[in-house]
């Protein structure tokens, strides 16, 4: 298949207590989807299963049928069983989503038609008032239709009030959510939930979960840049208020905190980590914490998205503007306490050695970087091309 629509999902073959890939044959189900998932380089193991009948094929759904979902940076794709095609949503550019339906036919051309209904939904004042992506919370999601509106997540929802209606795997203690069906706790696996047969793995993990939630908003926040930026009409202000929400958001400024460790059980997490790019000191912006919040480092794998590369430069550069500001501590406002003198450096070591054209922006706009108490200063130009070197230092 041409990769003309999307490009594939986080998502691989081992887990943590066994392999994800179930050990059955493939069904006839099951071939069609691994195919895609395989074409689109979209592992398995960002399966999630939501049976909150909010969605293109909700008659479909149900707790005895859920429908999966499976994602990555640059789309996602959604089935359920029983229906006749796959949706896909592309959101590898900051232009916006496009929204497809996919045939489930064997042939080895799928044949992709938009799917603008999808929009319904999909753009509202919960996408910020673009076509976006969505999460929604919706406990009482038991059959019934679209009526179960429910609220949008992303990572400032507090974790007790979220994934109504989604089947939610993993391990923790001391707390509970709204997801599984009502009066069920923690479960490790979907295997005695419903008739497994179709799905390519057991589980619904709840570190994919958090991702999934994380990106969405994420994923908005920059199509909403992309829109303004365009726009004769807005005020290089306005772009720059949005610039700033973009990167309060990927610091995780008001992060609502675990209530306890959690536990990927279905690889995910490991997965999700060894796919990130590390600078020198072998540091990712893909590393999970899971017992305080959910990443290490608090700035967002999202810059590195294909949908944030593609922005128009001027609001580029307005969040690197405003990622400098924050991280070499121009801005002391209490809403960024929480980002300790060792978050900036770390952060911003990162993105430096990882992220070119934010470190030679930097350097083209004759920035002084703090590093502690000391300032780096540009190097000389070697091999035609500017670089920084932390052992380059003026004490």
């Amino acid at each position: 298949m041409k990769p003309l629509i999307v490009a594939g999902v986080l998502l691989c073959t081992c887990t943590a207590i066994g392999v994800a890939r179930d050990s059955r044959e493939e069904t006839q189900t099951t071939r069609p989807l691994l195919r895609l998932l395989d074409d689109l380089r979209i592992p398995i193991e960002s399966q999630l299963a939501v049976f909150s009948p909010t969605s293109l094929r909700g008659r479909l759904v149900s707790p005895e049928n859920p429908r999966v979902i499976y994602f990555n940076d640059r789309e996602a794709v959604a089935w359920v069983r029983g229906s006749t095609s796959f949706e896909v949503i592309d959101f590898s550019s900051a232009n916006a989503p496009g929204f497809y339906t996919l045939d489930q036919s064997q042939t080895t051309e799928h044949r992709a038609d938009r799917a603008n209904q999808c929009e319904t939904c999909h753009r509202s004042e919960r996408t910020l008032g673009v076509s976006g992506l969505l999460t929604l919370s919706t406990p009482e999601a038991y059959g019934g239709g679209a009526r179960h509106s429910g609220i949008a997540t992303d990572h400032r929802t507090p974790l007790r009030e979220r994934w109504g209606g989604w089947y939610v795997t993993g391990l923790s203690g001391g707390w509970r959510h709204r997801g599984n069906r009502l009066g069920q706790g923690w479960l490790d696996s979907l295997w005695d939930q419903f008739d497994i047969t179709g799905y390519p793995t057991a589980y619904s993990d709840i570190v994919a979960l958090m991702v999934l939630e994380h990106q969405a908003r994420a994923v908005n926040l920059i199509t909403l840049l992309a829109d303004r930026a365009r726009r004769a009409e807005v005020s290089a202000d306005a772009v720059r208020a949005i610039a700033a929400d973009l990167v309060d958001y990927f610091l995780f400024i008001d992060e609502a905190p675990l209530p306890a460790r959690v536990i990927s059980t279905s690889g995910f997490a490991q997965y999700f980590e060894d796919s990130g790019v590390r600078d020198t000191a072998g540091r990712s912006l893909r590393e999970f914490d899971l017992k305080h919040r959910l990443f290490r480092y608090r700035c967002s794998y999202m810059v590195y998205s294909p949908a944030f590369n593609s922005l128009p430069e001027s609001a580029r550069h307005a969040v690197y503007d405003r990622l400098w500001q924050v991280l070499d501590g121009g801005d002391a406002s209490a809403q960024y306490a929480q980002l300790s003198s060792d978050d900036r450096t770390a952060i911003l070591g990162i993105l430096l050695d990882t992220k070119a054209d934010f470190r030679e922006y930097l350097l083209a706009s004759d920035r002084t970087l703090h590093d502690g108490g000391r300032r780096l200063r540009k190097s000389l130009r070697i091999d035609g091309r500017v670089g920084l070197h932390v052992s380059q230092l003026d004490h």
